[in-house]
């Protein structure tokens, strides 16, 4: 089965997927051999942030292209993650955590490598940045950070919270709606969470089950 075409996308983002496939099927294939929870995870975000990014505005080509792209490809740098600290039932180390954090870092060289756009890398490395100046790899905050890398933070928070770890059981939609309220304008940006969670309850459900837990 063809990784591009494994699971449907968004009208317009599946095409520009397969505008991308020798570069896009290539790493998906190394991340989803590594991790097929995280390759799983790395499609549903792309529907959830095209979803929240046209919401938001985001309509211009080049803009979608990188909003894809960077949402694909945005938990790459995962691959260079050892997979028992990746899929660990208890509480990582303070080194595992340490090698979690280094992933946007790690993911934006690879895009670099792979000469993407300044647009994909940026949401790649900057999709751990938080709104109050608190996260990483960079400690950026607010208008620094990307507002591609701003809309799949929050996509990316989304599915993480509904759906099932080896650490903890998946939260239902209102537990993670609570919870991207309650850290909106300090982990995540006010008005990205605001026109997140005005998108139909059942369509955001329907994202997470119909890319869930079958390849």
């Amino acid at each position: 089965m063809s990784v591009i075409n494994a699971r449907p996308l968004p009208s317009r983002g599946g095409a520009i997927l397969r505008d991308e496939a020798s570069t896009v099927k290539s790493l998906l294939a190394s991340l989803r051999s590594h991790d097929a929870y995280t390759y799983r995870h790395s499609l549903r975000t792309v529907r959830l942030s095209l979803l929240i990014g046209r919401a938001c505005g985001v309509e211009a080509a080049g803009r979608l292209r990188d909003l894809c792209l960077g949402a694909v490809v945005h938990d790459l740098g995962k691959i260079f993650i050892p997979g028992e600290v990746l899929h660990k039932a208890g509480a990582l180390t303070a080194e595992e955590w340490e090698a979690v954090k280094q992933h946007p870092a790690d993911g934006a060289r690879m895009m670099r490598g792979v000469d993407a756009s300044e647009g994909v890398r940026r949401v790649v490395a900057e999709h751990h940045e938080r709104w109050d100046g608190r996260g990483y790899p960079a400690g950026l905050s607010g208008e620094e950070i990307d507002f591609n890398a701003r809309v799949v933070a929050v996509a990316d928070a989304f599915d993480a919270m509904t759906s099932e770890r080896p650490y903890r059981p998946a939260a239902g939609y209102e537990d993670a709606a609570a919870e991207l309220e309650r850290c909106a304008g300090t982990q995540f940006d006010p008005e990205v969470v605001l026109t997140f969670l005005r998108a139909p309850r059942a369509r955001l459900e329907g994202i997470v089950r119909g890319l869930g837990a079958r390849d």
